[in-house]
C-alpha cells in the first residue's frame, strides 16, 4: 500500500493544484483566452505539503482517496464540507447562544425511536451502556437523550474532554429545568475502569460512551470497517462483559436541515459458548462499528474523526507514517 501511495504522489499532487485554481477563478466561456500574466507557478511547501487556497494536506487527501475508495476531486470536497460542518456544530459549544436560538435547535432534532427506548427502560432494570459517536449532532442530540431519560434514571456522560463554562450555560438556556446535572459528566482522564464497574453493578444506570475515539485514548481491537482491517476502541465491550450490562448503539446524523437520533438494537454483552473473551470483545466491537459504518458510508462528511482516519487502519503496533493531530 506504501508504494501504490507513493507512486501516485505526483499525479496526486498536480490534480489538485488544478482543482485548487479551478475552484477559485470563475469558469471560461468558449471565446476566453488565457494570457501567460495570468498563470503563476505554485511551489509546495516542504514542512506540510500544503496547498494553496486552503486545500487539505495531499498526504492527507492520497491516504483518504484510498481508504474510502473515492477519486481525489470527491475527498477534497469531502474534507472542506467536514470543515464547514465541525465548525457549525461547534458553535452552539463554544460561544454564547441565546436561547431563543438554542431551543429552536433543540427542537429541530428528532428521535423516532424514542418511545421504545423508553419502553425498554420500563422493562429492563438493569444499567445500560449506552454507545455513541462523534457523529452529526451529537452534542445536543446526545444531551436530548439523556433529558428525555425517566427521572429514577442515573445518566452519566464519559467524555474525553470536560465541560466549558460556556457550554454548561448554553446547555441550561437550551434544555432549562430538563438540562442534565453537570455531575452527570466523568472525565475520562479522572475515572477509574473500577469506579465504572461499581456504577454499572447499581440498578437505572445509564453510562453514555463514545465507540470511535481515536486508539490515543485506549487499546483498539481490530475489526473490519469499510472493507478493510482497522482499530477501534474495545472499552466498551470489556466493560459490558465485565459487568454484564447491555449495550444500546446510538448515533446522531442531519439530513435535510433536520438533526435525528437514531437508536440500535440493544446488544446483550454475553459470551457464546465457543467463545473466549477476546473473540466476544472483537464480536462485540464488530456489531458496534457495523452499526455506526451504515450512517458513516451516507454522511461521511458529518464525522468528528474524519481527518485522522487513516490512523484507524495502522496496525497499533507499528509507527503510523501519518503527522496529522487528533481533534481535541
Amino acid at each position: 500500500m506504501k508504494e501504490l501511495l507513493q507512486s501516485g504522489q505526483f499525479a496526486a499532487r498536480k490534480l489538485l493544484l488544478l482543482l485548487s485554481h479551478a475552484c477559485c477563478r470563475t469558469p471560461l466561456s468558449s471565446s476566453s483566452t488565457l494570457k501567460p500574466r495570468n498563470i503563476k507557478a505554485t511551489k509546495l511547501t516542504n514542512n506540510n505539503n500544503s496547498l494553496p487556497h486552503g486545500s487539505p494536506p495531499i498526504d492527507l487527501v492520497c491516504r483518504l482517496s484510498y481508504y474510502l475508495r473515492e477519486p481525489l476531486a470527491k475527498v477534497v470536497k469531502l474534507l472542506r464540507a467536514n470543515k464547514r460542518f465541525l465548525n457549525q456544530v461547534e458553535k452552539t459549544r463554544n460561544c454564547y447562544t441565546t436561547s431563543r436560538v438554542l431551543k429552536a435547535h433543540i427542537s429541530n432534532i428528532e428521535i423516532p425511536s424514542l418511545d421504545l427506548f423508553l419502553d425498554l427502560y420500563s422493562h429492563d432494570p438493569r444499567s445500560k451502556i449506552l454507545a455513541s459517536f462523534h457523529f452529526g449532532e451529537f452534542l445536543y442530540g446526545l444531551n436530548k437523550l439523556v433529558a428525555a431519560q425517566p427521572s429514577y434514571m442515573n445518566s452519566k456522560v464519559l467524555s474525553q474532554t470536560e465541560y466549558t463554562k460556556i457550554f454548561i450555560d448554553n446547555m441550561k438556556r437550551g434544555f432549562g429545568e430538563s438540562a442534565p446535572a453537570e455531575d452527570s459528566q466523568l472525565a475520562l482522564s479522572t475515572v477509574q475502569p473500577q469506579g465504572l464497574s461499581a456504577l454499572l453493578r447499581q440498578q437505572h444506570v445509564a453510562l453514555l460512551m463514545f465507540a470511535d475515539l481515536p486508539r490515543s485514548y485506549g487499546e483498539t481491537v481490530r475489526i473490519s470497517f469499510m472493507g478493510r482491517w482497522a482499530w477501534f476502541p474495545k472499552g466498551i465491550a470489556v466493560l459490558a462483559l465485565a459487568n454484564r450490562v447491555p449495550i444500546i448503539p446510538v448515533i446522531c446524523y442531519s439530513f435535510k436541515d433536520k438533526d435525528y437520533v437514531e437508536i440500535g438494537k440493544q446488544i446483550e454483552a454475553v459470551r457464546l459458548k465457543t467463545e473466549s473473551k477476546e473473540v466476544a470483545i472483537t464480536r462485540i466491537t464488530q456489531l458496534l462499528i457495523e452499526f455506526f459504518e451504515f450512517f458513516f458510508k451516507q454522511h461521511q462528511e458529518q464525522w468528528r474523526y474524519l481527518a485522522v482516519m487513516p490512523h484507524y487502519f495502522v496496525e497499533p503496533t507499528q509507527e503510523a507514517p501519518i503527522n496529522y493531530s487528533p481533534i481535541n
